[in-house]
């Protein structure tokens, strides 16, 4: 995972319609990148481009 931190972004998270939500069982299952909105709000996707350096 190229990240660095895997607990920062969850792409293979649940979708939560509506965007934020509140996590059952103690953790955030939603899809999720914690520096731009935040754990608490689902994202509808996460789509990764690569390229040639």
């Amino acid at each position: 995972w190229w990240y660095n931190y895997c607990t920062f972004a969850l792409p293979t998270g649940q979708y939560y319609h509506g965007g934020p939500y509140t996590p059952t069982g103690g953790f955030y299952d939603g899809i999720y990148w914690k520096d731009w909105l935040g754990y608490g709000y689902s994202l509808k996707y996460i789509s990764m481009t690569l390229s040639n350096a």
